[in-house]
């Protein structure tokens, strides 16, 4: 046994006088590197054992590897259920320095890189650095050198769980950036429509109608941007040009609504472009003109690249109708 290395926290009793006592007591710090908690619970496991007459006679170094193996080798995410308080403590101190912090992704990539150098990495001194070393999981020897603190932490935290978890870290980035981009699609697409929105006055159109209040409440629709409302006017407004009630110029106040519509239902919350795409089908070429011409088609085909609904708009525009497909490519 190496003097400089104490007894630490030893039971007393029978395992004092065990013929093995240095033995284990060396295999212990082997795992433990003279870490406190850890030391003093392994020490409390094997005491459990020399009260057990059959157990007892069976202690040994290798019944220290048993422990470790029964006890250690949990699934960091299952810290919390781990029924010594104090090492649940000090396990989960740890887990969350790895995985709560500004930069995680981070963390997990220093922390690769000091676990697979088993002779010490060379220190960074940066924050992650410093909040791995605090919460106990690295140590910094006299050298300087940064390594983990013991086997028993390289055992919770290991290869295999960190590889799944650095993976994780990649896939969520990844996620994370195509909600941004499209996000960003919708906002653009948005814009463009709250653009064209106070470009066309509907007033204008008003004008030319004759004030019934199918009219009026179609206005005020428009207006409100309400969903139902909106909703509500374009069915009065297509019942009147179904039945041939509906003049020409008051047309273009279906149209304007079935537009905006169309655009809010891609931008908005729920978020459904293929009914977006049905109902700018039912708007006539002649409405798009001028500033109203926008590639709707090709670019919501470039926003929605990673989901189902290009080939559904291709195969909707094959097998349906739509006049204006040319203008809205």
């Amino acid at each position: 046994m190496n003097d400089s290395q104490p007894i630490i926290n030893e039971p007393s009793g029978i395992l004092q006088s065990h013929p093995e006592y240095e033995a284990i007591h060396d295999q212990i710090l082997a795992w433990t590197n003279g870490h406190p908690i850890l030391t003093r619970y392994l020490w409390e496991q094997l005491s459990l054992l020399e009260g057990d007459p059959e157990s007892s006679s069976f202690i040994a170094p290798e019944t220290v590897n048993q422990l470790v193996r029964q006890h250690f080798s949990i699934h960091p995410s299952r810290i919390a259920s781990f029924p010594d308080p104090r090492i649940q403590q000090l396990l989960s101190g740890i887990y969350l320095t790895l995985m709560q912090g500004d930069d995680s992704a981070s963390t997990l990539q220093r922390y690769q890189e000091i676990y697979g150098v088993k002779n010490g990495a060379v220190s960074r001194d940066d924050s992650i650095e410093k909040s791995l070393i605090n919460s106990q999981l690295v140590a910094q020897d006299q050298t300087g050198k940064v390594q983990i603190s013991n086997l028993i932490f390289r055992k919770v935290f290991n290869q295999d769980w960190l590889s799944s978890e650095l993976k994780r870290q990649k896939s969520r980035n990844r996620l994370d950036k195509y909600h941004l981009a499209l996000l960003a699609g919708l906002l653009s697409i948005l814009l463009v429509s709250l653009g064209q929105y106070f470009l066309r006055s509907p007033y204008r159109q008003l004008a030319q109608c004759n004030g019934d209040p199918v009219y009026n409440e179609a206005i005020e629709a428009k207006n409100s941007l309400d969903e139902r409302k909106v909703t509500a006017s374009i069915s009065a407004l297509k019942t009147m040009m179904a039945e041939d009630t509906l003049p020409e110029p008051c047309r273009q106040i279906l149209y304007d609504l079935q537009y905006d519509q169309a655009i809010y239902l891609s931008a908005g919350i729920d978020n459904t472009p293929l009914r977006s795409v049905e109902i700018l089908c039912e708007i006539p070429p002649e409405y798009f003109q001028g500033s109203l011409v926008k590639p709707w088609f090709s670019r919501w085909l470039r926003l929605y690249q990673k989901t189902d609904f290009p080939r559904r708009m291709r195969q909707y525009l094959a097998n349906n109708s739509c006049p204006s497909k040319d203008k809205l490519r």
